[in-house]
């Protein structure tokens, strides 16, 4: 029963750490996707901005088409830049939180209770 109670404490001292630990990476991690997010929005405007340039070379129903794919660009940039980043946020903090407590328990039980 001591082998438990050691094992339960060391498991509630490194839960506690790896929760510090994954709030950090979870910080950075969201950093990145913040820039890709933000680059991944520019390269959506830039594409319907390069839409809308050729629009003079074309008439009719295609420039209606050409305008229309260049406005759907624009919407889906605007979506993109001011999406759900707080849920994503979120839920990427609460999976790595879950997955290194996860991995603590698992290999501190494994520690307190093989044959040695």
């Amino acid at each position: 029963m001591g082998k438990l109670v050691d094992a339960a404490s060391q498991l509630t001292s490194k839960i506690s750490e790896a929760a510090v630990n994954a709030e950090e990476w979870s910080q950075v991690a969201s950093q990145r996707l913040e820039q890709k997010r933000h680059q991944t929005a520019a390269a959506l405007h830039g594409a319907a901005a390069g839409l809308r340039a050729t629009r003079g070379n074309v008439h009719g129903k295609i420039d209606e088409v050409v305008t229309s794919a260049a406005n759907r660009l624009d919407d889906a940039a605007s979506y993109v830049h001011h999406g759900r980043k707080a849920r994503t946020e979120l839920d990427m903090e609460r999976a790595v939180v879950a997955g290194a407590a996860c991995f603590l328990v698992g290999l501190t039980l494994w520690r307190a209770l093989r044959p040695r």
